[in-house]
C-alpha cells in the first residue's frame, strides 16, 4: 500500500452529491480526499434549479435569477412573488467549473477523470477501490453511483427540455412559468418555462407517470406548445436535456459498512418534487459534522415529510386527472411557506396551513392505501 494511493476519504462521482460533499470537506476538514469521476471531462449536460433559501455555496453564483413564478391551471394564470425569494438556475458546466476551482485550492484534494471503477472491497481497516488499473485505499468511501432498475408500477418524474430561441421578444425575464398544467386524464403533465432573455428560454415538457416516452413524443409536445402559446413564431432549437427522477424512495444498502451511498441511491432526491440541490448541501454538512465528531456518518430524515411525500405520490399515481385540482389548492398558499415545504424546512405551522388547503377526500384514500400496505408489511418506497 503506497502512501501515494492512500487517502482518508474517496468520493466516487463528481456529480451534485459528490461535489457538494467535497466542497464541505475541503472547507471544514484537513482530510486527504480523492474524487474519482467516470466522465473524461465536464460539459453542459443539464440545468440545476433551486431556491435562494436556504443559502448554500452557489446561492450567489447563479447564471439566472427570477423574482416571480407563475402557475397556469385551467388556462388561468396565478403569479407568486416575495421580496426575499428568488428562483435560481445554474448550468452544470458553471457548477463544475466553480466547484472544481474551489476544491483545487485545497492541496489535499485530488480529482481524477475518466475513471472506470472495477470493484471495491474491504482490506483490513481500509477500503480498496480498483480503477483504471490502480488500487486506491481509504478509511471511508462515499459512492454516488446509481443505476435505475426499472420496476413496474413505480412513479417517475420524466422530462425533456429544449433551449428555444425566437426571432422576437416574447418572454418576461423576471418570471418563470413554474407549471403550465395540461389537461390529461392518463398522466399528470405540465410545461416548465425558464426565460434566459426576452427571446430565449428553456421549454420543458414534464410528466409524473410510471412510464417514460420517446424523444419524438416529448419533442412533439414542445412543438405543439410553442404553436399554441407563441402563435407559431419562427424559432431555433439549441441545447436539449432529458431526465428521469424517481418519485419513490429506495432501501439504502451499504454492503460494506464503511462504503456509504450518497445522492439518488441514498434518497437525497425529494420524492414529491424531484429537488436534490439543497438536500445535497444540507446532507453534506451533516456528514462532515459526524466526521468531525469521529462518528459514522448518518443522515436523519424527516419521517413526517417522507410519509407526506409517499401519500402525495400515491395520490398522483392513482388520480392523475385530479392532480390539477391538488395544485390549484396548493398554490393558494403564500410563496415563503411553499418554498420552505419544497426545500424540506417547513415549520409545524407551515404543515398545518398546507393540510388545511389541500383536497382531503382523495388524499385520505391514499393515506388509507399506504396504511394498508404497512399493515400487510409491503414496501411503500
Amino acid at each position: 500500500m503506497t502512501k501515494k494511493n492512500l487517502f482518508d476519504i474517496i468520493i466516487i462521482g463528481s456529480g451534485l452529491s459528490g461535489i457538494s460533499l467535497a466542497l464541505e470537506l475541503s472547507k471544514r476538514t484537513k482530510k486527504k480526499v480523492l474524487i474519482l469521476e467516470k466522465k473524461k471531462k465536464n460539459y453542459y449536460e443539464k440545468n440545476f434549479c433551486f431556491w435562494n433559501k436556504p443559502e448554500n455555496f452557489f446561492t450567489g453564483k447563479f447564471d439566472n435569477a427570477w423574482k416571480k413564478i407563475s402557475v397556469i391551471i385551467d388556462d388561468r394564470k396565478k403569479t407568486l412573488a416575495d421580496n426575499e425569494i428568488k428562483y435560481l438556475r445554474l448550468k452544470s458546466i458553471s457548477f463544475f467549473k466553480i466547484a472544481t476551482n474551489e476544491i483545487k485550492k485545497n492541496k489535499s484534494f485530488k480529482i481524477l477523470m475518466g475513471q472506470n471503477i472495477k470493484k471495491i472491497y474491504k482490506a483490513g481497516k481500509k477500503n480498496s477501490v480498483h480503477s483504471n488499473g490502480k488500487i486506491f485505499n481509504s478509511e471511508i468511501v462515499f459512492d454516488s453511483r446509481h443505476q435505475f432498475k426499472k420496476k413496474n408500477g413505480l412513479l417517475y418524474q420524466h422530462f425533456y427540455g429544449c433551449d428555444i430561441s425566437f426571432n422576437k421578444n416574447v418572454f418576461d425575464t423576471d418570471e418563470v412559468t413554474f407549471m403550465d398544467i395540461q389537461k390529461n386524464n392518463n398522466f399528470f403533465h405540465f410545461f416548465y418555462v425558464l426565460p434566459f432573455s426576452k427571446r430565449n428560454a428553456l421549454i420543458e415538457t414534464t410528466y409524473f407517470s410510471t412510464n417514460d416516452f420517446t424523444t419524438e413524443k416529448y419533442l412533439n409536445d414542445i412543438k405543439h406548445y410553442i404553436k399554441k402559446k407563441f402563435n407559431n413564431l419562427n424559432y431555433k432549437i439549441g441545447f436539449t436535456e432529458k431526465g428521469k427522477i424517481p418519485m419513490h424512495y429506495f432501501p439504502i444498502e451499504n454492503k460494506i459498512s464503511s462504503v456509504l451511498k450518497i445522492g439518488t441511491s441514498a434518497n437525497w432526491i425529494r420524492a414529491s418534487t424531484g429537488y436534490s440541490f439543497q438536500n445535497s448541501f444540507i446532507n453534506s454538512k451533516k456528514i462532515v459534522n459526524d466526521i468531525l465528531k469521529s462518528k459514522k456518518p448518518e443522515i436523519s430524515e424527516s419521517k413526517i415529510l417522507k410519509f407526506m411525500d409517499i401519500i402525495f405520490c400515491d395520490y398522483i399515481k392513482n388520480n392523475p386527472n385530479h392532480a390539477q385540482y391538488f395544485f390549484k389548492r396548493f398554490f393558494k398558499i403564500n410563496l415563503k411557506t411553499i418554498v420552505r415545504f419544497l426545500t424540506g424546512k417547513p415549520s409545524l405551522l407551515d404543515l398545518i396551513k398546507i393540510l388545511i388547503f389541500l383536497p382531503k377526500i382523495k388524499l385520505i384514500y391514499s393515506l388509507t392505501n399506504i396504511i394498508k400496505k404497512v399493515i400487510r408489511n409491503e414496501k411503500i418506497y
